[in-house]
């Protein structure tokens, strides 16, 4: 069962590709200028004295350019994601990491033209002395009789273009769409939500709380009001505020009120959505159980005028 559903997957992903691949206007004649250039490779190994180890040859000469070409135009092509997006509005602005084409090729074509201008013509004859040289050993491969060095060296050269070409244009793409497209249902998830919520209540107030609850917020209107998780992280976020405003003297009265208020409500949620965490939440509220780093609700245990807060998360029968 589980093989099968593997192959169904993989049956489906590669569908998606090549659906993807052949909607690009550009795909196919590349892609049949290679398959051609292949084609014609065959051919010429089938007229050597040994057509098959010729044929074989040719092919592997052939892959291996081919590789080459189409990892450097990976390379070139991979996207980055942007170290300094637009502003935008919204509390998730400053956690949004789009993507965008990488420009290196034409950085790089930049950077080749000033090194051969600085280096000189005479620097650039050694180039094709170079790829003379690999043309030539590469038709050593080939057996007797011995095969024109230029033979080699068109097979490298075309194959290696062709695949820069392919895997460049399709790296920027596809790859680059895949990216933002995965990102995008990374950062719109309940998890990523939940995950995010949590990571700022541990960042210095306001700012941490602040954003804190504007993502809780947005959680709460996306996905619902029914997860237990959330309102526990309101509840610790509305209580770091209530904490920070009571710090300020010239803090109004009403201010507070709502913050006791809104922590209270965030607590009820938790309790009412899931009973079992009574004794967590006790944990963030009970001076003789919080620690430094999870005490977000002791400062309701002395500051609790109508008593809610004691009636919900005081030990059961007990006088905490």
């Amino acid at each position: 069962m589980a093989t099968t559903f593997t192959k169904q997957r993989l049956k489906a992903v590669l569908t998606s590709v090549s659906d993807r691949v052949l909607e690009q206007p550009w795909s196919n004649p590349l892609l049949f200028a290679i398959a051609g250039g292949l084609a014609a490779v065959i051919v010429f190994g089938a007229k050597r004295e040994h057509p098959l180890t010729a044929a074989a040859v040719g092919l592997l000469v052939a892959g291996a350019a081919l590789a080459v070409g189409a990892a450097i135009g990976f390379l070139f092509a991979i996207p980055r994601a942007v170290q300094e997006p637009a502003e935008r509005r919204g509390a998730l602005a400053q956690f949004e990491t789009p993507y965008q084409v990488n420009t290196n090729l034409e950085q790089i074509s930049d950077w080749l033209t000033k090194i051969v201008v600085g280096l000189g013509l005479v620097e650039i004859t050694k180039i094709p002395a170079a790829f003379t040289s690999l043309a030539v050993f590469v038709a050593t491969a080939f057996g007797e009789p011995a095969v024109p060095p230029s033979v080699a060296g068109v097979i490298i050269s075309y194959f290696a273009v062709g695949g820069f070409l392919v895997f460049y244009i399709w790296t920027r793409l596809l790859l680059t769409y895949e990216f933002t497209r995965a990102d995008r249902a990374a950062r719109q998830s309940p998890e990523f939500y939940e995950g995010l919520i949590e990571a700022l209540l541990y960042q210095p107030p306001p700012r941490g709380y602040e954003t804190a609850l504007e993502v809780g917020e947005e959680f709460l209107k996306r996905f619902g009001e029914g997860n237990w998780r959330v309102w526990r992280a309101l509840a610790c976020a509305h209580g770091q505020k209530y904490s920070y405003l009571k710090a300020d003297d010239k803090t109004a009265q009403p201010e507070l009120d709502l913050a006791r208020e809104q922590a209270l409500k965030a607590v009820k949620r938790v309790l009412a959505l899931n009973p079992g965490e009574t004794d967590s939440m006790r944990t963030l509220w009970d001076p003789k159980r919080v620690t430094p780093e999870e005490n977000d609700l002791e400062v309701f245990y002395n500051d609790d005028p109508t008593g809610e807060f004691k009636k919900l998360l005081g030990e059961p029968g007990g006088t905490t």
